[in-house]
């Protein structure tokens, strides 16, 4: 259990960064092959369907989120 996982990927990202949220999901799309379930665990809760959400609205949420800290 102590070396690489098939099943586990690990990558760094800013979740206020589009570009960041961006590659990370494009690096689990290489490493699986595809997404089934992309859960944000940020801490910030956006009531509404993920499809309908847009990127500036969220992004401007997280930056609100991050600077209070």
């Amino acid at each position: 259990m102590g070396g690489p996982q098939d099943n586990l990927l690990v990558t760094q990202l800013d979740v206020t960064s589009l570009e960041d949220v961006e590659a990370a999901a494009q690096v689990a799309v290489d490493h699986f092959g595809r997404i089934d379930v992309l859960v944000n665990n940020g801490g910030n809760f956006f009531a509404g369907y993920f499809e309908g959400s847009r990127p500036p609205k969220c992004a401007s949420r997280s930056k609100r989120t991050s600077s209070a800290r």
